[in-house]
């Protein structure tokens, strides 16, 4: 069933840097109390990035792919996360952000489904990407380290596949010095624009688990060995560690991954159709056990976070 996309004028615009409320001026937003001028961009998407934000590689394979994975992960993990995490409340009363949203595809699924869904990316050239989303003023151009929007905006947050790349150079996989401190900076300001009892969810490769098969080396590789102290992806006592023990939230849990993946794109050989299948049955059964979801068994992690 499709719901009507709620009304994006619901949303209040915050200045990135002193988080007043910003004026509707023509052509943009300005700041009364820094005086910073904001502009809507290219297809109505707002621009409020501080600095140059980072320039991806363009690549349109990548990003049709990109596309279809999202409606997989939308239907089969973050709309029933949705529903059981809201039993009792109609969709359109809840808003929903999206950190490092790169084509935009959840939103307009979930604004489908009759969510409130927002997206954030800090890719300079995502609103070119943006134009072929039905609704491209609800995506907007802004660091996760410093978002347009005033405290307690959201009921939920969603962050897939995105924290690891925090604090290191550009989309690379190898921290910078000080990324404690950047990686921080960007939870304390996720938590910030999450109303208190709201929850958030990052989802990224598990450090505990030897083979990275989302960020290899090279194309034809599998997967990516790494060792355990490798700093670049996270644990779940990590994600206690950044989030309980310095954003004082109160707890965080791991979700099972069930129905996160398609692994649309490992379908070429027979080896990879026997590999994509036993990667969905890993995923499907042992990945989301309760026991097992936080350990070195899980490669991929889901960390439910609440405030």
């Amino acid at each position: 069933m499709t719901h009507p996309s709620p009304s994006a004028t619901r949303v209040n615009f915050a200045c990135p840097m002193c988080k007043q409320p910003v004026l509707a001026v023509s052509g943009g937003w300005n700041c009364p109390t820094c005086e910073r001028t904001f502009t809507s961009g290219l297809h109505r998407s707002p621009n409020f990035l501080i600095g140059s934000g980072f320039t991806e590689d363009h690549d349109y394979d990548r990003d049709l792919h990109e596309e279809k994975t999202a409606k997989v992960t939308v239907d089969g993990y973050l709309l029933p996360l949705l529903r059981r995490t809201f039993p009792h409340q109609q969709p359109s009363a809840i808003r929903v952000l999206d950190v490092g949203c790169g084509v935009g595809m959840y939103v307009d699924l979930l604004c489908e489904a009759g969510y409130d869904a927002w997206g954030i990316d800090a890719g300079r050239h995502r609103p070119k990407l943006w134009e072929r989303r039905k609704h491209p003023e609800r995506l907007v151009l802004a660091d996760g380290e410093m978002l347009p929007f005033p405290d307690a905006s959201f009921d939920f947050l969603f962050c897939a596949g995105v924290i690891e790349h925090v604090g290191c150079n550009g989309d690379a996989r190898h921290p910078s010095p000080g990324y404690q401190q950047v990686r921080l900076r960007f939870a304390r300001e996720n938590v910030r624009v999450v109303r208190t009892g709201g929850l958030l969810n990052y989802t990224c490769p598990n450090r505990h688990f030897p083979f990275d098969l989302w960020h290899r080396n090279t194309e034809d590789n599998p997967f990516r060995f790494h060792w355990p102290w490798d700093p670049f992806l996270f644990t779940l006592g990590d994600f206690r560690r950044l989030f309980v023990n310095q954003c004082e939230c109160s707890g965080v849990t791991a979700l099972p991954i069930r129905g996160y993946w398609g692994f649309l794109r490992l379908n070429k050989t027979p080896w990879q159709r026997f590999g994509c299948r036993l990667a969905k049955v890993w995923f499907e059964t042992l990945g989301s056990w309760p026991l097992v979801r936080g350990t070195g068994l899980n490669p991929w992690l889901s960390a439910k976070v609440k405030k």
